[in-house]
């Protein structure tokens, strides 16, 4: 079920480099605010009419803590409405409206499998539900799993795939290449880019 859009509160910002700021929001509900590691919020920002180019998903930094505060940390994009908005616009004590995560898509969608793989640290014991590492060396982990014959003149079929792929330029361009080599049709990939 879709969640509704609601209001939070910018209670902290902090610089993290002269690029990247730290913004802590809270739910005026005060309703500890649910999700898994992974997944975004949206934010609906006053930049535009259409309210689809007004939405701006930010992925979420904090642990889920059933606390009523997110943490989102956010590159400055040059040139982004979005970013620019938060970065000029945004004070402590500032109102968003945010909706949470939609992905129920794991439990709604046959053969839709959802694994959140984490470049850097992972809090304790967390290693156990998640993956650790660049996301490429996971996928193609899983795709050649499906690929493998004994018989090396014998030609395996791909197993279907479809990719779909978020975030900055080069890690997109890294992944469409992998992809591509591992034998997929790049009409298998369907993209949005950071920046």
């Amino acid at each position: 079920m879709a969640q509704p859009w609601q209001t939070g509160k910018v209670i902290r910002i902090e610089n993290a480099t002269p690029f990247t700021r730290r913004f802590w929001i809270e739910f005026d509900s005060g309703i500890p605010f649910d999700f898994k590691p992974g997944q975004f919020v949206t934010l609906d920002l006053p930049i535009h009419e259409k309210p689809s180019k007004r939405w701006r998903s930010y992925s979420i930094a904090s642990w889920p803590d059933g606390s009523p505060v997110i943490e989102l940390v956010i590159v400055l994009l040059e040139g982004g409405a979005g970013t620019t908005y938060l970065f000029e616009e945004i004070k402590v004590g500032s109102e968003l409206i945010l909706r949470g995560p939609q992905e129920e898509l794991e439990r709604n969608l046959p053969g839709f499998h959802y694994l959140p793989v984490f470049s850097r640290q992972l809090a304790e014991n967390a290693e156990q539900l998640f993956r650790k590492g660049y996301v490429h060396g996971i996928y193609e982990e899983i795709c050649k799993q499906k690929i493998v014959c004994d018989a090396p003149d014998v030609q395996v079929p791909l197993h279907p795939a479809q990719f779909y792929l978020c975030g900055w330029k080069v890690m997109i361009d890294e992944a469409r290449k992998r992809i591509v080599d591992l034998g997929y049709d790049r009409k298998a990939i369907h993209l949005e880019l950071y920046g």
